[in-house]
């Protein structure tokens, strides 16, 4: 056998130029899809990053109003908490019950007031009217409701009852 037809049985030992430019596209394409993949890989750590920020804010306000919620637990007893849920439960029927008793309360003390056969009214310690009764009323053609929240002499601010009065409160502050 002769050199010339080990050569012609295909060595493929020795690339030939053919070859070698195949490799070296094969190789730059290569080298292009690893650079995106890294730019790929590079963007989703980024996005990653920011999801585990946005997640450890979401976990610390889940945590705080789960705080508040056992707070109010604790300052409420009578609470339902369930399944994210959550109620005071309140008796609307007691508090139906205490808001007539308050209301019968204030109509009686009305009619008492009303049955002095002087004037009568009550004055907050910052010298405001909180009512007065139907003589005190009448004495001035008003309703005894006119003189809620008004000030202190608002009728006669020289009269020796509001002097005597503003004296009073400010000895008794």
């Amino acid at each position: 056998m002769s050199a010339d037809t080990s050569n012609s049985s295909g060595n493929n030992c020795i690339p030939s130029k053919h070859t070698e430019s195949d490799l070296y596209l094969t190789n730059t394409q290569l080298a292009k899809q690893v650079t995106e993949l890294n730019a790929k890989l590079e963007q989703a750590h980024i996005r990653l990053n920011q999801e585990i920020v946005e997640r450890q804010h979401v976990e610390k306000k889940n945590k705080i109003q789960e705080e508040f919620l056992q707070t109010l637990v604790d300052i409420y007893p009578n609470t339902i908490l369930k399944a994210g849920c959550f109620g005071i439960v309140t008796d609307l029927n007691s508090l139906k019950a205490v808001k007539l008793e308050l209301q019968q309360a204030k109509e009686q003390l009305r009619a008492v007031l009303d049955a002095v056969p002087g004037c009568v009214s009550w004055i907050s310690s910052e010298g405001q009217y909180l009512g007065g009764n139907r003589h005190l009323a009448d004495l001035f053609n008003m309703s005894p409701e006119a003189f809620v929240g008004k000030q202190l002499g608002f009728l006669d601010n020289n009269s020796e009852f509001v002097v005597f009065m503003r004296q009073f409160l400010a000895s008794s502050a």
